[in-house]
């Protein structure tokens, strides 16, 4: 996978001036960031790889033109032959694939918290409507639920699975309190009850019979 990625890059990345030791120190940050893969159950294709360079080029030509400007700056600031130092300064300025990594360690930090907000989101938005199917049509009960689950955090789904779970019960023991009072069902839980006690209907024996006690 590197030396396809590096093959692409080269490519790419010809009119900036990167070396190969530069060039091999993105490779890593390119695959992660990518999530390129190169097994025998499934590799990224030669699309794929573009499309993870495509992505992380304005950071390349940003860190080529940081780059270009502390050599500059460096040069700069070296001393002329009529100076002389009393002691030799080391050059100053970062190496050109550390500001290459660390910029790429930054973007992916960026990404990935964007990326875990979108996904709590998205979680939120399916477990909200998870609960509010279980709750539909089911009046001041669902609505009391809903208030309390808005301000619930689950740190997993195997708890918000015993929620969902608990919920049912809860609405499954209400509705048969509303049975054994003569009372209609709420929510999609449970078949509709009558609304009044049936009575009960005389067979003609028993018509007959006290027809004939007369």
């Amino acid at each position: 996978m590197k030396t396809r990625v590096l093959q692409a890059l080269k490519t790419k990345v010809a009119s900036l001036g990167f070396n190969k030791d530069e060039l091999e120190g993105a490779i890593d940050a390119i695959i992660t960031l990518g999530n390129l893969k190169n097994s025998e159950e499934e590799a990224s294709s030669d699309e794929d790889i573009n499309l993870a360079i495509d992505k992380v080029m304005p950071l390349l030509t940003l860190a080529q033109k940081q780059a270009n400007r502390v050599i500059s700056k460096s040069k700069a600031q070296e001393p002329k032959p009529a100076d002389k130092p009393a002691e030799p300064q080391e050059p100053k300025g970062d190496d050109a694939v550390a500001q290459l990594m660390k910029m790429f360690e930054d973007y992916k930090k960026e990404q990935d918290a964007k990326f875990a907000k979108l996904e709590g989101e998205r979680i939120a938005t399916t477990r909200k409507s998870q609960v509010e199917t279980i709750l539909k049509d089911s009046g001041v009960f669902g609505e009391r639920v809903m208030r309390n689950f808005s301000r619930m955090t689950f740190k997993d789904d195997e708890e918000f699975s015993a929620f969902i779970e608990e919920t049912k019960s809860d609405l499954e023991a209400y509705n048969k309190e509303r049975m054994e009072a003569g009372l209609s069902t709420i929510g999609p839980i449970g078949k509709p009850a009558d609304a009044t006690p049936k009575k009960s209907v005389i067979s003609e024996e028993e018509i007959d019979a006290i027809a004939g006690s007369f």
